[in-house]
């Protein structure tokens, strides 16, 4: 099972997104969060295997996300 955590500011594409993944069998939605912060926190917590990221969100874009997402995971993006 492929542990996914999904992040985006948009509640209807975190849905969207998570709904559409959840359809394949090998595929398990650990996770949302709405913004990098929340997302930093829930890596620590879930420990996905991989996750989706929105690059244009509030507060911190997702190439800026990814710069600090990497100096604490590998968690491929």
């Amino acid at each position: 099972m492929i542990k996914v955590l999904v992040v985006d500011d948009s509640l209807l594409v975190r849905k969207a997104l998570a709904r559409a993944l959840s359809t394949d069998s090998d595929i398990e939605v650990v996770g949302t969060a709405v913004d990098p912060y929340d997302a930093r926190e829930k890596i620590k917590l879930l420990n996905p295997d991989v996750l989706t990221l929105d690059v244009f969100m509030p507060r911190m874009d997702g190439i800026e996300t990814l710069r600090h997402i990497r100096k604490d995971s590998m968690v491929p993006v």
